[in-house]
């Protein structure tokens, strides 16, 4: 295989997988939306609305780069010892270079950010009107106390899980927004303007921002995650209290010469 069929293919897969990532995420979070407010509708066409658009998403990931690295007729230089050998020749053409840079990368980072926006603004919306229930149910009459006391129940229930999904998803939507929009909007200037300052930027620095989801994305899935949360801070303390706490000091008495057993009778009780 020669370096320039290796490069193509290595490009291919490489800015495959990066499409499929973050355009999935995009559709994951419009999903999380359908699935928690339009549960059953989403059930009732869960091929059409879950298993097609997966499908879908991973042959258009795959086909636009087989269609831009492998049969677009341009002038690629490739460079094994650079990255990904200096990337393809279609992102300095205004077609191509746009579609990817602003409707794939930008507009699937940029829909997962406003959705998990939308999702947590309506989250805050909802528990605002659980607390408004709760304070009109306790200025109404006696007969009500059993009401207002199941409502707090539920109204603190559904304010830490609002906590922790807000949390969660504004985790996923930052780490996206950070580590794609400087590497999309640098690529997006140089499609209009190339210029050594612009490519020694992008091939030092913001080109390995990218890979920041793809390392932290199961850590973020992991603490958001009770049981497993639980259990890595039973590890840490267990690990802090071994190696901070002072170990006691402990007594052992020793017998150089333990007694003979003796086989006596048991005693017995005259009456």
């Amino acid at each position: 295989m020669t370096i320039e069929n290796r490069c193509v293919f290595w490009i291919m897969i490489n800015y495959s997988l990066f499409l499929m990532s973050i355009i999935l995420m995009a559709w994951t979070s419009i999903e999380r939306y359908l699935f928690i407010y339009h549960e059953r509708f989403m059930l009732r066409h869960i091929i059409s609305l879950h298993y097609i658009p997966i499908i879908v998403i991973i042959l258009y990931s795959i086909f636009f780069y087989v269609g831009t690295v492998l049969l677009y007729n341009c002038e690629s230089t490739y460079n094994v010892h650079l990255y990904v050998c200096g990337g393809a020749c279609y992102r300095y053409r205004l077609e191509f270079g746009l579609i990817d840079m602003v409707i794939n990368k930008m507009g699937s980072v940029l829909t997962t950010f406003i959705v998990n926006i939308i999702l947590i603004t309506h989250h805050v919306v909802q528990r605002h009107r659980m607390k408004r229930s709760v304070i009109s149910a306790k200025k109404s009459q006696e007969w009500v106390r059993f009401y207002f006391s199941h409502h707090i129940f539920l109204f603190i229930f559904i304010k830490q899980r609002s906590l922790k999904l807000s949390i969660q998803l504004l985790s996923i939507s930052l780490l996206y927004l950070i580590s794609w929009m400087p590497y999309a909007t640098i690529g997006l200037i140089q499609i209009f303007k190339n210029t050594p300052f612009l490519t020694y930027l992008l091939s030092t620095f913001f080109i390995y921002l990218p890979y920041c989801p793809v390392l932290f994305l199961p850590f973020i899935c992991l603490f958001s995650m009770p049981d497993i949360k639980r259990k890595f801070d039973l590890a840490f303390n267990l690990f802090y209290h071994h190696f901070t706490m002072p170990k006691q000091n402990q007594v052992h008495f020793i017998t150089k010469n333990p007694p003979e057993c003796t086989n006596r009778p048991p005693l017995v009780i005259q009456w």
